[in-house]
């Protein structure tokens, strides 16, 4: 388990550690992903009672995240202390302040996001946020209906004789084109929209792609607000350096490194979206926890039920610790390197699965669920995990109600027609390795185990 611990200075965390007997050893991963440093610190082998579980738990506090023992070797007491610390969350959860930040540093521009319930009324976020007195508010009918008026009064309160002009694009995939882009800027420049002008995207992925890169585009760069409005986009889209629009030859062409001044996740707005796509959602969220945290995917499957319900203390936790996973990776990797591919895990077969799926019959959190099952079962097939993982993550989809097997007419051929193959035919791939919350990006992987994978997901039995 990558464990991690407070961001507070060296002299606190040496302290923490003076006083303890050195016979006593568990280890604490620190925040920094790339140099891997462990540090010793010390603690009776004997954890029976509460108090010295409290005490572990004050030398490293589970509001930074978490801490386990990665060289225990009692089962009973890694239980005990994970029992413990998923219930040192939900004290936390029932706690905590109704406006929660992250704080993004990825490439020299850091941003706020904010997550609550029922926020978007807090105008003081908005005010710290606009600059100038002109609003782009780009979003698509649906969530124009919802959340427009309420958003408009806001910046009416905040701004004397706001000039704010309305675009509304459809919320689909396609619509990532550069004719949409053409709309919002004419929209911004038949409004005589100068540098000082805000962009807002209030909507999903979709929306605020468009919003980000129209930004980035106008006058040489304007100031952009990210407002998402369904769970994928909150825990994804919301955390990134990038912003893009597709070509028709290739989805990654045209793009521009530009990051929004602050990003407002209101759980609220949860409330109207549909289940399929919350569950989806939801895939992206266990996802991060078994990138980098194992505290958190046990924590999901014991709150499933209260986060399939829009629990707005639950909701809250969950996207706010996927945001600091996504962030705390990316900060280490601003150069676009190999540390960030670990956040692709199950993308690679969950893009070939939807290829070859009809339009819309799967959303992409249900194809990327399947594409990490058949990353945890590669895995456990080259004993990289151990049972208890595999098992947590796929119960956790199971409860969330998220696909976790093939359709029937997905043959081993059209799939790995879809797969991008290289080094002796096997791809490039995000796997778990070790306790929950570790994962590497490789392609120093048997292709035995690789096509035995296959042939147990796409032909239902297994070697």
């Amino acid at each position: 388990m990558a464990a991690v611990v407070s961001s507070s200075s060296a002299a606190q965390k040496s302290s923490w550690f003076s006083g303890l007997p050195p016979s006593y050893s568990y280890f604490c991963h620190h925040t920094s992903y790339t140099a891997c440093t462990w540090k010793s610190c010390f603690f009776p082998h004997n954890l029976g009672s509460k108090n010295s579980l409290r005490r572990l738990l004050t030398i490293h506090p589970i509001s930074s995240h978490g801490v386990v023992p990665s060289t225990c070797k009692s089962l009973v007491l890694q239980r005990r202390l994970s029992v413990f610390a998923r219930s040192a969350i939900n004290s936390q959860v029932a706690d905590g302040p109704k406006v929660q930040e992250v704080q993004v540093t990825i490439s020299g521009h850091p941003y706020p996001i904010y997550i609550g319930h029922g926020i978007l009324s807090e105008i003081e976020i908005l005010k710290r946020h606009i600059k100038g007195k002109s609003v782009l508010l780009i979003t698509n009918s649906k969530v124009s209906s919802l959340y427009m008026d309420q958003i408009a009064a806001s910046l009416d309160r905040i701004v004397d004789a706001i000039n704010l002009e309305v675009i509304i694009l459809p919320e689909v995939e396609r619509s990532k084109w550069k004719e949409n882009v053409f709309k919002v800027v004419d929209k911004a420049a038949e409004a005589k929209m100068d540098r000082t002008t805000t962009f807002i995207g209030l909507g999903g992925g979709v929306i605020n792609d468009i919003c980000g890169f129209s930004a980035a585009v106008y006058e040489g760069g304007v100031n952009f607000i990210q407002i998402p409005t369904t769970l994928t986009a909150q825990v994804d889209v919301a955390v990134a350096d990038e912003t893009g629009i597709y070509h028709l030859l290739d989805k990654q062409t045209i793009c521009s490194y530009y990051e929004p001044e602050c990003v407002i996740v209101d759980t609220n707005t949860l409330k109207t979206l549909p289940d399929k796509q919350l569950i989806s959602g939801i895939a992206e969220i266990i996802k991060f926890s078994l990138v980098r945290d194992g505290i958190f995917l046990r924590w999901l499957k014991d709150n499933m039920e209260t986060l399939l319900a829009r629990g707005p203390n639950i909701m809250t936790y969950a996207i706010r610790r996927s945001c600091e996973i996504k962030a705390d990776i990316l900060s280490v990797d601003s150069q676009r390197g190999q540390i960030r591919d670990v956040l692709s895990l199950g993308r690679t077969f969950g893009h070939a699965i939807e290829i070859t799926m009809e339009p819309r019959e799967w959303l992409h959190g249900e194809a990327l669920a399947v594409g990490i099952v058949m990353a945890l079962d590669l895995a456990h097939r080259l004993d990289w995990i151990d049972d208890t993982v595999l098992i947590d993550a796929i119960v956790a989809m199971e409860r969330a109600h998220l696909p976790t097997a093939l359709p029937a007419y997905i043959s081993k051929e059209i799939l790995l027609q879809n797969l991008s193959l290289s080094n002796g035919g096997h791809p490039s791939l995000a796997l778990p390795k070790g306790p929950a919350g570790n994962c590497v990006f490789t392609s120093s992987y048997d292709k035995e185990h690789f096509d035995a994978m296959l042939d147990f997901f796409c032909l239902g039995r297994r070697e």
